[in-house]
């Protein structure tokens, strides 16, 4: 639970209210008993890493990895579902690169034209190992992150960025919350004799947080250069010196990657930069649920699918469903594992869509597709077309789209007409 809720993507982001007493128990025992020292968050797979020396291999909760970042010493996390009024910061740019373990993207950039707002709060560490806030700094990860999100409810992260992680892989901000910690004094080792042998215990001293009183720069502790790197990170958001480096003269081309209106669509599977939390990707399982979305006969909800990564003529597809969909399909593994023809027959059963205009008039609906292909793991809309047969712009969560195209399916979000 902890990596996804540090990614930004966690049950707990979707609907904090109900899930809280399930899923977060241990949180709230957490939260009542503040006083015993948490460890930074230690990696499964960092023994294989640190020796393999393979970017491609990145360990764990990867956001918080000493070996390879946070040599500010500085951890931060960035709310984007706040209240009106409530966010302190904007987001400004942002490289994927950095945590392609979060969002499930190998590569790529982000900025924002107009920025973003959010709520980020952030705190750092002496780099002095006895110090408090080093040896304490993962009790002030979890105030930051869970106790945000537990005292405020604020939830989600940036598209494309994890909720919290060290400064070097999170998103450059204008504006970061400084919090700080601190420990009475009472902290220590007591020594007692039991059956004749030596014990000795360590007992926690009473840990507290509190807002700095000074702005997390002015409380940073590093020297001039990381003060700097620092800066650039939390402060003065340097957008054009961002793209000059990666090549990008910004164009008038209509943004590909604009999220849905999760007031009129309600997602339900997600890849990529449309990355959706499930708790299990056994279709079967899910079926009631997706019914449930999809609704009854003759008032079956639209469905859309919108591609990022798709060519321009697949990036946005309406289904609209003409017959009953036999009682016997599995109607989310038709979408998301194998698109077949029983039952799903274009112009018969459903319409396709390039627009919902389009979807709303009743015209230039597709008129080809094809079905049945690649054993059972290539899911809608396989290969069809407004016209003729397109290659590799299929979805799948049984199969990742490998083809070698400028334009495939690999990045992409299904959603049900609320």
């Amino acid at each position: 639970m902890d990596q996804a809720f540090m990614d930004g993507v966690s049950d707990l982001h979707l609907d904090a209210s109900s899930q809280l007493s399930a899923d977060a128990g241990r949180i709230l025992r957490f939260r009542q008993n503040t006083n015993n020292r948490v460890e930074w968050p230690e990696y499964n797979e960092l023994s294989a890493y640190t020796s393999q020396g393979n970017s491609n291999s990145l360990p764990t909760l990867d956001n918080f990895n000493l070996t390879d970042s946070c040599q500010l010493r500085t951890a931060m996390c960035c709310f984007s579902n706040v209240p009106i009024g409530s966010t302190n910061a904007k987001i400004c740019t942002n490289d994927m690169s950095d945590n392609r373990k979060s969002h499930h993207i190998n590569g790529g950039f982000g900025f924002y034209s107009t920025n973003a707002d959010a709520f980020c709060v952030g705190f750092s560490w002496d780099s002095a190992p006895d110090s408090t806030s080093n040896r304490y700094k993962g009790n002030s990860l979890l105030d930051i992150a869970y106790g945000t999100f537990m005292d405020k409810g604020y939830t989600q992260s940036t598209e494309g960025a994890p909720l919290c992680g060290c400064v070097e892989k999170m998103p450059a901000v204008t504006n970061v919350q400084c919090r700080q910690i601190s420990v009475s004094s009472n902290e220590g080792y007591t020594l007692t004799i039991s059956s004749g042998s030596l014990v000795i215990n360590q007992t926690s001293g009473s840990v507290s947080f509190s807002d700095c009183s000074n702005d997390l720069i002015s409380s940073f502790s590093g020297n001039v250069e990381e003060k700097q790197k620092l800066t650039k990170r939390i402060s003065e958001c340097p957008k054009s010196e961002f793209l000059s480096q990666r090549f990008y003269v910004p164009g008038d081309q209509q943004a590909r990657f604009t999220k849905p209106d999760s007031s009129k669509w309600t997602q339900f599977a997600g890849m990529g930069l449309s990355y959706f939390p499930v708790k299990s990707y056994n279709l079967a399982e899910r079926e009631s649920e997706f019914r449930q979305l999809l609704g009854t006969y003759p008032n079956y909800k639209v469905l859309y699918r919108h591609c990022e990564s798709c060519l321009p003529s697949h990036q946005h597809i309406y289904y609209k469903r003409l017959t009953p969909y036999p009682n016997e399909m599995q109607r989310l593994h038709l979408f998301l594992g194998s698109w077949v023809s029983e039952g799903n027959e274009l112009g018969e059963d459903f319409l396709l869509f390039g627009s919902y205009s389009d979807l709303l008039s009743g015209q230039g609906n597709w008129t080809y597709c094809n079905y049945d292909d690649g054993g059972s793991d290539i899911g809608f809309p396989n290969g069809c077309g407004p016209m003729d047969s397109a290659h590799c712009q299929w979805s799948s969560v049984l199969r990742e789209n490998y083809c070698d195209e400028k334009y495939s399916g690999r990045s992409w979000g299904f959603y049900v007409e609320k």
